[in-house]
């Protein structure tokens, strides 16, 4: 057990940086990369199909329109008996509905591992600040404390 003069010289240097740890922290969270700059290259891609999809539903819904207004000469084109036109605008939604389900599951699991990435970063500049303002700070007392009672066991004999 230590003495109070130790447990105070401890105390001490356990705190005696604390007025540097929020500055000295929050710097060195903010300033560590967390890769969220970046977009992955398949999420451009689907990002890019997406809008193709939304592109081509609404000008199936606008020719849809076209024809059931009966604007001009608007031709009605069939596939299979079933209105071109129409079957853009479904195909279109139904396609985006499609893209955006099979993602979830790809957009969850990257974000889960970069998740982890981001954790492993922050913990590692925290360690880093706290072992020089608090943990190094303690190792230096105890070290001290334990070179003066080896010294006191070496002088007793």
């Amino acid at each position: 057990r230590l003495t109070r003069p130790w447990a105070t010289a401890l105390r001490r240097a356990a705190t005696s940086r604390l007025n540097e740890l929020d500055e000295r922290l929050d710097r060195a969270v903010g300033s560590t990369d967390l890769g969220t700059a970046q977009v992955p290259g398949w999420a451009r891609v689907v990002q890019g199909v997406q809008w193709l999809l939304l592109l081509a539903a609404v000008a199936g819904a606008a020719w849809f329109g076209a024809i059931k207004a009966g604007v001009g000469s608007v031709s009605d084109p069939q596939v299979g008996g079933f209105s071109l036109a129409l079957a853009v605008l479904i195909g279109g939604v139904a396609l985006g509905i499609l893209l955006s389900a099979a993602c979830n599951a790809t957009v969850a699991s990257a974000a889960k591992r970069r998740a982890g990435t981001v954790d492993v970063k922050l913990r590692s500049v925290v360690h880093q600040v706290t072992d020089e303002l608090v943990v190094e700070p303690l190792r230096v007392e105890l070290d001290a404390y334990r070179r003066a009672t080896e010294g006191l066991r070496a002088a007793r004999g």
